[in-house]
């Protein structure tokens, strides 16, 4: 799981043919294939192989789903299919809101589900009964019990901030990080949903005000989905975009897992921190400096993040590992830090 809205699936069959075969899954409330929605990786008939979107009726037959053909392409994004050494292979990353088009598109819910892995044949109206059905033993949600704060690790594999007392209350807002080698940083960031378009951000400071600071963030602009960024506190101080940073996204944030569910928001990358020749204005991580950290949450608009409702400045600390201001830190939560290190102020996904 990608986040609450996207999922990225693979489905991988044998085969002897590359066209008129299919490989599904189905998400069943009940541990039967009836009425329940289903991702598909088919060829139909003569066509090329594909993923598309499917319904199994009362009875367990699959059917089309009227309309489903138009919003594909915006619905299975990032799309590799292929037929190649005796199997078919589909992967993409799957736009799971579900949509107006018709409730048959599978749309995700927290629920678990009893997955049902079907094989077969298909022609040029759908797939054929299956030759292999496969249904998992037990439901199981779909998201990854990974996907969320581990407070256990502060201090011992990834140095946190866990505030108690914030202006504005502190909203469950957390940050963790970990220098790594070649200019990468490992980040989490977590806070209380409480409405959509909100943010959790982290600013890196070389004082304990806002102004001219790079600025890591997950948000969502006016109800599109979660996703990491960088932006940047200019000198007014207001929070700006940094022209040019999409083209840079998806390259400098890797091994991204964004989850918005259950009244919560949890995202962490590996994120490239060398800087960008383009813009200066995107974080470039110094190791010598010593950095406050500036932790916020609150609302966003169309352009970028309002002011937040929610925040908490770090005592002043080198990033990497071996700091001893930061080793002190972790090891005293008193009053003038404001340091929480339990994992009861920590929501759990």
């Amino acid at each position: 799981m990608l986040s609450a809205s996207y999922i990225a699936f693979e489905l991988v069959a044998p085969t002897a043919k590359g066209n008129g075969v299919f490989v599904a899954v189905s998400f069943s409330l009940e541990r039967r294939v009836a009425y329940s929605q289903s991702i598909e990786c088919s060829s139909l008939g003569n066509e090329s192989l594909s993923m598309k979107f499917s319904y199994n009726d009362e009875y367990g037959n699959n059917a089309r789903i009227v309309g489903e053909k138009t919003i594909r392409d915006t619905y299975f994004t990032k799309e590799s299919a292929v037929f190649q050494d005796g199997q078919i292979y589909c992967s993409a990353v799957v736009n799971v809101q579900g949509s107006p088009v018709s409730n048959e598109i599978f749309t995700y819910t927290a629920k678990p589900y009893f997955l049902i892995l079907t094989t077969g044949e298909a022609n040029e109206t759908g797939l054929l009964p299956p030759v292999f059905t496969e249904v998992s033993t037990l439901a199981t949600p779909l998201a990854n019990n990974e996907a969320s704060f581990d407070a256990t690790m502060c201090g011992v594999d990834k140095n946190c901030i866990l505030p108690e007392q914030c202006y504005g209350g502190c909203n469950g807002m957390g940050f963790s990080y970990k220098i790594l080698p070649n200019s990468m940083m490992r980040v989490e960031l977590f806070s209380v949903l409480t409405a959509s378009n909100q943010y959790i951000a982290v600013g890196f400071s070389d004082d304990n005000k806002m102004g001219n600071d790079y600025v890591i963030e997950c948000s969502a602009l006016q109800n599109k989905h979660y996703n990491l960024k960088f932006s940047y506190n200019d000198d007014t101080p207001a929070n700006v975009r940094i022209p040019g940073e999409e083209t840079i996204r998806s390259s400098y944030f890797t091994q991204r897992v964004i989850v918005s569910a259950d009244g919560e928001l949890y995202c962490t990358a590996l994120v490239n921190v060398s800087g960008w020749s383009q813009n200066k204005q995107v974080f470039t991580y110094n190791r010598t400096q010593k950095y406050y950290l500036l932790l916020a949450s609150g609302f966003t608009n169309t352009d970028g993040l309002n002011q937040h409702k929610h925040t908490f400045v770090s005592s002043p600390r080198l990033l990497a590992g071996d700091d001893s201001a930061v080793r002190w830190d972790l090891a005293i939560a008193d009053e003038s830090k404001r340091y929480c290190w339990s994992s009861s102020a920590v929501q759990e996904n």
